[in-house]
């Protein structure tokens, strides 16, 4: 039964891989349209022109379009990441940068760079930026207008070796056990229509599976969410990374 379970799994999670891969190879080809024409209207554009703030908008989205089908590619398999050491501390700050100007003035950020200036890890750095931005950007969202966010780095013995463990948590909303159990998988989302697509969970444990982590949640309703990344410090990881 067990190796039919997996069977299954294997079986879908395969297909969900070959659909993730066909969507971002579509939207990638629609993007490239999209970029090169705002391009050319933007070098049309004198500075002053009411139109060119419109055009370096339209650019901006597409750009953030781009880094997510990017992020699709990866974890689907069909490209390979810029794998490099990375100071998980030196990360974190410029997400706290990030953070701090985006958030309402309700909501406290917490934010503590505990893993030590040496401390690294072997990842493409701008995915490891991306996938903590999407997960504070979800906490964030969970919070709404008050309350308080938390994201900190540490290092710790694990049972494969030294890890860093980085921590992102919220007093928000939480959520119940099914949905805790479901917060992964691609396409599922709580979120109303136009809100969000149901990736962002996703993606981070994909990011966290490619690198040799573990992406766990930890959540209950009323109470708030406790997400935990672990990564491998750079020259612990013995494991092959699977994007798969």
């Amino acid at each position: 039964i067990r190796a039919e379970t997996l069977a299954a799994e294997t079986e879908r999670r395969n297909a969900v891989d070959s659909l993730t891969a066909g969507l971002a190879h579509n939207l990638n080809n629609i993007l490239m349209v999209v970029q090169g024409n705002v391009d050319q209207i933007a070098a049309e554009l004198p500075d002053d022109h009411p139109a060119r703030l419109n055009a370096d908008m339209t650019r901006l989205a597409s750009q953030r379009a781009a880094a997510i089908t990017r992020r699709l590619m990866v974890y689907s398999g069909q490209q390979l990441a810029d794998i490099r050491p990375v100071p998980i501390d030196a990360a974190v700050t410029r997400v706290k940068a990030a953070l701090d100007a985006s958030l309402p003035a309700g909501v406290r950020a917490i934010v503590d760079p505990g893993a030590g200036d040496a401390a690294t890890v072997e990842v493409d750095a701008t995915l490891l930026e991306e996938t903590l931005e999407e997960l504070t950007a979800n906490a964030r969202a969970a919070v709404g207008d008050s309350g308080t966010l938390q994201l900190s780095s540490a290092r710790t013995d694990g049972r494969d070796g030294p890890m860093i463990v980085i921590t992102i948590a919220d007093n928000g909303t939480g959520m119940d056990e099914d949905t805790r159990r479901r917060a992964k998988e691609p396409f599922f989302t709580t979120r109303a229509i136009g809100q969000g697509v149901g990736l962002g969970l996703s993606l981070a444990d994909g990011f966290a599976r490619y690198t040799g982590g573990i992406l766990s949640i930890d959540s209950a309703p009323s109470v708030g969410t406790i997400v935990t990344l672990t990564l491998p410090v750079h020259g612990q990881n013995g494991r092959e990374r699977n994007p798969q």
